[in-house]
């Protein structure tokens, strides 16, 4: 088609193409942009231009201009397409990522400052427009912020900070307290935030500070209406002191249908009577894994349909599977050793566990030799109804997807796993009506 039959599309037709069209400005990286569709003709530009969803979501990294020490004018650049976006957008909500480098003393890193206040500066002045927004900042970038006065429409927030220091955030902890709408939030680590935690439906905290811990379990008391809580990994120095509440306390999350908690001790404190996965490991091997959960499964109550244990004995895995029977799907990564788990995963009349697994995902350092236990466990959980079942006994359910995550796929003497015998497994499954992927994420 030529440009001037282009040219003649009706305003309407434009609007129907640009609709199609989401491709948020990279302010770091501008030339990815789709600037060509406002070059075609003035009617053209005019729609471009006013087009919201070109404008109101973009992202800003300017730690990616910093490391590789590019002028300081690409700054000026960024503040520039900063403000072209939020007045294009205007009348509009504002999604962001925005991403500030640690302060760095020279004078260049000192005109680059200026740049990045000038930048959240503009964007703070518009923060009654916010919807979704990443936040990752200095220090130096906190007062900044506090010429928040109200976030009215903000529905998701991401906020990390380049110092990792508590007090740091302690001292500003009122920032984003008037954000009625704020329904997911996801923090570096949690500390004594004035957040509405009744009107939260998600949770994600990237590292758990025992020492922390009180707080974050008065914060979780609050969030009634919480659906999911993702904790990523725990942080504990020698010089800290875990600061949990009196074992007679326990904060109910009604709502509660997703939990991934990085120490089981946490579970002590804990009710999900609506729980519907659990992912749980510890990192400080306090005590039993299973003297944590078997009380938080039997307090809660819950109907667990999918169940991840990472890192922790089978014999502590195993005496869980018999607190959740329902279970369809199970993540085992890392629990040893390999061959009990296998031996147990097998499925026995006498001793039924999980016989309702449908997809199963382990994650090892595979070996030749696994091979014929995890087909006799294949075989085990893939008879055919009546096969060899005794009167009054149900069948157990069919295992439909298998997942082999290799931790290691070579060992220092070469491979870990031959392809003949993966093929070979392979074929076995298939020949059983299970699904196999190997070095595959998802089941």
């Amino acid at each position: 088609m030529s440009t001037s039959a282009i040219q003649t599309f009706p305003p309407e037709i434009i609007c129907e193409i640009f609709g199609h069209i989401r491709f948020g400005l990279q302010v770091h990286s501008p030339s990815s942009f789709p600037w060509n569709l406002g070059q075609v003709c003035k009617l053209w530009r005019a729609i471009f231009v006013s087009s919201p969803q070109f404008w109101n979501e973009f992202a800003i990294d300017l730690y990616a201009i910093y490391r590789h020490d590019v002028l300081v004018e690409q700054y000026g650049r960024a503040l520039a397409l900063t403000m072209l976006c939020v007045e294009r957008s205007r009348g509009y909500p504002l999604s962001f990522r925005l991403d500030i480098p640690e302060s760095h003393s020279g004078a260049s890193a000192l005109r680059a400052t200026t740049y990045f206040h000038q930048i959240l500066d503009v964007l703070v002045g518009e923060s009654s427009r916010w919807i979704d927004v990443h936040l990752s900042l200095d220090e130096a970038e906190y007062p900044i912020l506090r010429r928040i006065t109200s976030l009215p429409l903000l529905r998701s927030l991401e906020l990390f900070t380049n110092n990792s220091m508590f007090d740091v955030w302690d001292k500003w902890t009122d920032i984003f307290w008037n954000a009625p709408r704020l329904s997911r939030l996801k923090l570096l680590y949690i500390s004594s935030w004035h957040f509405d935690w009744s009107t939260l439906i998600g949770l994600q905290i990237e590292t758990l500070h025992l020492d922390k811990a009180d707080v974050l379990l008065a914060a979780l008391s609050q969030a009634k209406n919480l659906r999911y809580l993702i904790c990523q990994r725990t942080s504990f120095q020698e010089f800290d002191q875990p600061h949990f509440p009196e074992a007679s306390v326990v904060v109910s999350m009604p709502s509660l249908r997703a939990l991934a908690i990085p120490n089981a001790y946490y579970l002590r404190h804990l009710q999900a009577p609506a729980l519907q996965q659990l992912c749980v490991w510890d990192d400080h091997d306090y005590e039993p894994f299973s003297e944590a959960v078997i009380p938080f499964l039997r307090r809660s109550s819950c109907a667990l349909e999918k169940l991840a244990l990472i890192k922790c004995r089978a014999s502590d895995a195993v005496a869980v599977m018999h607190e959740t029977p329902g279970i369809k799907h199970l993540v085992l990564d890392g629990v040893w050793p390999l061959s009990d788990m296998l031996a147990e995963l097998t499925y026995d009349w006498e001793r039924p566990l999980v016989g309702h697994l449908q997809g199963l995902r382990l994650k090892y350092h595979f070996h030749d030799s696994n091979f014929p236990s995890l087909s006799e466990m294949i075989h085990s959980r893939t008879q055919p109804e009546g096969d060899g079942i005794e009167a009054g006994r149900s069948a157990v359910e069919r295992l439909q997807k298998l997942a082999l995550i290799p931790d290691e796929v070579y060992g220092s003497g070469g491979p870990a796993v031959s392809v003949s015998n993966v093929e070979a497994f392979r074929k076995y499954c298939d020949d059983r009506g299970v699904g196999l992927s190997f070095l595959d994420n998802q089941i």
